[in-house]
């Protein structure tokens, strides 16, 4: 009874933080409802270039999609990888021309039935690095489950190093928390995270997650 009363007090406790922490970084933004619902006035009156009209669309449906994932502890790899499309299409004009970006799903892999849990930590070394940029994703099948290495070719990972366009830590923060609480409820394969530099030789940040299929996200 006792470990039983202590298990359910530290469910408690996480949830609380994970929702604490998700409040202060939402409040740290810029109302989306404001801005995609302005946007999408705008939008639907501009006669100006193609292109500025495509990237204000795909602003629109990045917020938008930002909503809906805060209200989900999972979502299917095939919607998050949508979604990282469209943060990348969006960011491509900060970083620069220079810049590459790859997606690859290994051969026969259902991105649509696999389930991963939803936290937006994105946030890499590129910007303000001269010459080439890349960043790429890979997924492919390992034992049991998935893994997801994402890869870029930045400064590295330095989170000692204080820097205006590393951010405060929050989405990492919150991407930890919510990987201990999800797995204190699966007693088998858990989900294991690890960020740290390349390891290959260049130099970089390579983050990588490893998700077993049967994994549940029921808190």
């Amino acid at each position: 009874w006792y470990m039983r009363k202590k298990r359910e007090f530290l469910r408690e406790r996480f949830f609380q933080q994970i929702n604490r922490v998700r409040m202060e970084n939402l409040r740290g933004r810029i109302s989306p409802h404001f801005t995609f619902n302005v946007l999408g006035r705008e939008i639907n009156q501009f006669n100006g270039s193609e292109e500025v009209k495509n990237n204000l669309m795909e602003l629109v449906k990045y917020l938008r999609r930002s909503l809906e994932l805060t209200e989900k502890l999972s979502v299917s790899l095939q919607d998050e990888l949508d979604f990282v499309q469209s943060y990348i299409g969006l960011e491509s004009g900060r970083v620069g021309k220079d810049f590459t970006a790859s997606v690859v799903v290994e051969e026969g892999l259902d991105a649509k039935s696999i389930m991963i849990p939803v936290e937006n930590a994105i946030k890499h070394g590129l910007a303000g690095k001269d010459g080439e940029k890349e960043l790429t994703i890979r997924i492919s099948r390992e034992g049991k489950g998935v893994r997801i290495v994402i890869c870029d070719n930045g400064r590295g990972y330095l989170p000692q190093v204080a820097s205006s366009t590393r951010g405060t830590g929050t989405g990492l923060k919150v991407l930890y928390q919510t990987i201990q609480l999800l797995n204190t409820k699966n007693k088998n394969e858990k989900i294991r995270f690890n960020i740290d530099n390349r390891n290959d030789g260049q130099i970089g940040t390579q983050v990588s997650v490893y998700i077993p299929f049967h994994f549940f996200y029921d808190l």
